[in-house]
């Protein structure tokens, strides 16, 4: 069995996989092998009607069953990381997000699958950390590892991003809504933010529950729900104009 000791933001995850390593020393620091706070168990398995198999989780410890004939998908082995992490953490909780720096302020864009995150924080040209997966604070945006990744809008590729910019101060959270237009700007608190905005739901739905009673954040910086309606390039402008300020 493959083992394999990673840091992920404040904690140390162990991740083991049947079949040998799955790669993520590459990706992730190494962890302090002395002190573990979590377990992400790796095997192979999926019901025969092609559904996934609920997560053996009972805190600190998780056992997934994932991949198909294909393989092993490791960028959604990281969203079960990521999830590890933000459950043990003392400081982050894990949040389906895109974090970037743009004109020198940390920005996250976050909001249900489908709301544009991901085209918005390519179009905004900023230095981005990861377009998916964040780690958060009350007033921190960092990836998971060493390495970001983004998906590329015209190949819808996933692009590995392997630069300096893994972790940065947080000044904006913009939430995302596509049933509005760009000139749908709101102010929110942080109890506005619920967790069903910032729960990654390509994540197994039994997860949720667990996640609830860790969030939401008590961000520190200014909160935002903003419209996405239209074309990216209307959200844009209005973004830039609010951290122009």
């Amino acid at each position: 069995m493959g083992i394999e000791n990673i840091k992920v933001g404040d904690t140390n995850i162990r991740v083991g996989f049947r079949f040998g390593d799955l790669g993520f020393t590459k990706l992730f620091p190494k962890a302090d092998t002395n002190t573990i706070d979590a377990v992400l168990d790796v095997n192979v398995g999926f019901y025969l009607d092609g559904s996934p198999i609920p997560p053996d989780f009972n805190g600190y410890r998780m056992e997934i069953l994932v991949g198909d004939d294909f393989g092993i998908n490791i960028y959604n082995v990281m969203r079960y990381i990521g999830y590890l992490a933000g459950n043990v953490s003392e400081k982050y909780r894990f949040c389906h997000g895109a974090g970037l720096v743009l004109d020198g302020k940390g920005i996250m864009l976050t909001g249900k699958s489908g709301r544009g995150k991901s085209t918005l924080s390519s179009s905004l040209e900023g230095d981005v950390l990861d377009d998916d997966m964040l780690l958060v604070s009350p007033t921190e945006i960092r990836r998971l590892g060493n390495i970001g990744a983004r998906r590329n809008q015209e190949t819808r590729r996933i692009e590995w991003l392997e630069n300096d910019n893994y972790k940065a101060p947080l000044h904006y959270v913009f939430v995302l809504n596509n049933q509005y237009d760009p000139d749908h700007v709101v102010q929110l608190q942080p109890e506005d933010i619920k967790p069903k905005i910032t729960f990654d739901d390509k994540l197994h739905a039994c997860l949720l529950a667990k996640y609830k009673s860790r969030m939401p954040i008590q961000f520190e910086v200014p909160i935002y729900e903003i419209g996405t309606k239209r074309e990216p390039a209307e959200t844009k402008k209005v973004i830039e104009a609010i951290i122009s300020k």
